[in-house]
């Protein structure tokens, strides 16, 4: 993460931020949040590259398909695969689903008090009403306002998480006393809170229209306005500002307003945005009837008690449970019938993407370089890689197509798919690559179209997970499915 810059941010602020940043309590934004910035930064990067990174976090895949098949999206067809959610919502939209969702999971940690769960579960509330409250407003980018809600939260609870006495006496000024934030905060924290907000906020990579409602500098744009109106309908369900009839009708006229409809109803509105997010009944075990039972104590003026929450620790990640719940064979099944429906009318690009992704999820999280042969140099070279290792890249693999003894080599010429473990040497891949692999089991299987020899899958599995025969078959059926495309493209 990088160091908080000093400019228009006072020096009490930025040592009130960098503490907060050493003791972990604002979220630290992981490798795969780093790399998913990455990607959206590089002018080659494609679906491809964002899929492959999100593919990583089981928790987040897991999150994210939920996200894009709710009733807000509401496709035609099941969304079941990270390539098909891209090709779906587009490159944009699943980057600013994936950044918030990955946030969101990073921020909770274990062991939280009844008043932080209830501000985590305010900061999603936040984001989803956002989101839900730009499209009827019918903004262009709802995932934008997503992330802006979810992050409006952010200076709030890094100060209640590092600072908790100090942020209950900052909160009794503001609640008790009617006290203005800024003043607030400046009276117990020696800086306003806007300062503290700009100097949480050039922590993070952010879209600049995200970055300056964060720091409050955007206040009138559409966006600034749809995040300041959700949040403050999510601090009303958790009672962190006055709720009660009173109040819901003048934020109902507030909304009525910026939304351009006299239809609009709070209460439907939340009832909705709850009941067709299926991420509120997995991350805070809110059904229905909770629901409900939050609505009415809004309307009476009392905040929705932490107890309606989740009752999964906070901090247990979904990776875990995901992994060892999975079912191989299903798993093949539900990407087999998906390559099959898909690769008589998909372009090559997407075929190859879900063929990896495929490969990547079906066998245990392996390393898939998929590499292809380079007439010019005479060499199979990898164009796609998937896989958990950072410090691997395609470009690592390459091998002479005249290098007869190379594993790769023979199962290209032969026409035929190898599995192997036995002596890596034989692979005849560069040290550095080999090294980083630290292969014990491999899987190559050739990309024929015709009689030309079009490339490989490698498949490196580091783990004691022994691919099987099995394995190999259903390797060489998704393959298949890619030959076809090639063989429909190569027929136009």
């Amino acid at each position: 993460m990088q160091d908080v810059q000093t400019k228009n941010v006072s020096g009490k602020a930025t040592m009130l931020v960098e503490q907060m940043r050493r003791q972990g309590s604002i979220p630290a934004m992981s490798e795969n949040v780093n790399e998913i910035y990455s990607v959206t930064r590089r002018d080659e990067s494609c679906a491809r590259d964002l899929s492959a990174v999100i593919m990583r976090d089981c928790g987040l895949t897991s999150n994210l398909l939920v996200t894009i098949n709710s009733t807000f999206y509401s496709p035609k067809n099941p969304v079941k695969t990270i390539t098909s959610a891209v090709t779906f919502l587009g490159f944009k939209k699943v980057y600013m689903l994936a950044m918030g969702l990955s946030l969101f999971k990073k921020d909770i940690k274990s062991g939280l008090n009844q008043d932080l769960l209830k501000l985590y579960a305010c900061s999603y509330f936040s984001g989803m009403m956002s989101m839900n409250l730009a499209h009827e407003c019918h903004e262009k980018n709802p995932e934008e306002a997503f992330v802006g809600g979810l992050l409006y939260q952010l200076p709030s609870l890094a100060l209640a998480y590092t600072f908790p006495d100090k942020y209950k006496q900052m909160d009794t000024l503001i609640q008790r006393r009617n006290c203005a934030v800024d003043l607030a905060c400046k009276h117990i924290f020696g800086t306003e809170f806007s300062d503290i907000c700009q100097g949480v906020g050039l922590l993070y990579h952010m879209p600049e229209s995200i970055e300056n409602i964060l720091i409050r500098e955007d206040d009138s744009s559409i966006t600034a306005r749809i995040i300041d109106a959700a949040s403050r309908i999510s601090n009303m369900i958790f009672g962190n500002i006055r709720g009660g009839k009173y109040e819901m009708d003048k934020l109902e006229k507030l909304i009525r307003t910026l939304t351009d409809s006299k239809e609009f109803s709070l209460n439907t509105f939340i009832r909705e945005s709850c009941n067709n997010d299926n991420n509120v009944k997995r991350f805070f075990k809110i059904d229905e009837k909770g629901v409900g039972s939050m609505i009415r104590d809004l309307e009476r003026g009392k905040g929705t008690k932490a107890e309606v929450l989740s009752q999964i620790e906070a901090g247990e990640g979904f990776e875990e449970v995901l992994e060892e719940n999975v079912d191989h064979e299903e798993l093949y099944s539900e990407y087999i019938g998906e390559l099959e429906a898909s690769s008589p009318k998909c372009d090559l690009n997407h075929i190859i993407s879900l063929a990896q992704e495929a490969i990547y999820r079906i066998f245990s999280r392996p390393d898939v370089i998929t590499a292809f042969s380079d007439i010019k140099s005479r060499q199979l070279r990898g164009r796609f890689y998937a896989g958990d290792n950072l410090l691997i890249d395609a470009d690592d693999f390459f091998i002479s197509l005249n290098q007869k003894s190379s594993l790769a080599i023979k199962a290209l010429n032969n026409h035929k798919a190898v599995l192997f473990n036995g002596n890596m040497d034989e692979l005849r891949i560069p040290g550095t690559l080999q090294k980083r692999l630290a292969s014990k089991f491999v899987m190559i299987a050739p990309i024929i179209v015709g009689e030309r020899e079009v490339g490989v899958y490698f498949i490196s599995q580091s783990d004691d997970i022994k691919f099987t025969t099995k394995e190999l078959s259903w390797l060489e059926q998704i393959v298949a499915n890619v030959v076809k495309v090639f063989e429909r493209q190569k027929g136009h």
